[in-house]
């Protein structure tokens, strides 16, 4: 079974965008929920530092901060945050993007990543194999994406409207999710090329470079 993701696509330098190591994660955030940690954050003002809504809770945090399954990253306009998962993906998230963490395999005893990207642009390197059960997916807007192991971009212009771009790998791209293996309601987007789903369409546009 393919794994689905999404991500929202803006002209950032995100295809350039190498993963990093990752600082410690405090001992205090308990194991069975933590999903991950920002690794890093850029901004050309110098100030380092994103939201995290952790339920009702909005939260100021900075580089090394923790992640739990279930929080929100807001990132204001002109900043970029670097997140490293628990599963080994790196996000990129985008200026002015909103980005939710579900599950993380190996989290919470999951053996599924589901993420989800409420507007902006994200870029996801998935470094493990995901096949049988253990999937991986995102969703934004009216999209759902299903990828092995792999590195994408997904733009989404208002809440209907969203592209992926493959930069390695290849990425199922469909409407919802019971789709993705679905001939006639999917396509696969190889690296170098790109597809989009709006409005009302029913299945994604054909791949194109």
């Amino acid at each position: 079974m393919m794994t689905s993701v999404l991500v929202l696509l803006v002209t950032l330098p995100l295809y350039a965008a190498t993963p990093t190591k990752g600082l410690d994660v405090p001992d205090a955030v308990p194991v069975a929920g933590r999903a991950g940690k920002v690794n890093d954050i850029s901004s050309p003002d110098g100030l380092l530092e994103i939201d995290v809504r952790t339920g009702t809770e909005l939260k100021t945090q900075g580089i090394g901060a923790p992640l739990l399954l279930g929080d929100t990253v807001i990132t204001p306009v002109g900043t970029m945050a670097t997140l490293q998962l628990e599963d080994d993906t790196q996000v990129v998230v985008g200026p002015n993007s909103q980005f939710t963490i579900g599950t993380v395999a190996g989290t919470a005893g999951a053996s599924s990543t589901f993420l989800k990207v409420s507007f902006g642009i994200v870029r996801l390197w998935v470094k493990k194999i995901f096949s049988g059960d253990a999937t991986f997916r995102v969703s934004a807007g009216n999209s759902v994406m299903g990828v092995r192991g792999t590195c994408f971009i997904v733009e989404q212009e208002g809440p209907l409207n969203s592209t992926v771009d493959t930069l390695e790998g290849k990425v199922a791209l469909a409407k919802k999710d019971a789709a993705i293996d679905d001939s006639k309601a999917s396509v696969f987007v190889d690296a170098g090329f790109s597809s989009s789903l709006s409005g009302n369409m029913h299945a994604p546009t054909p791949p194109r470079p």
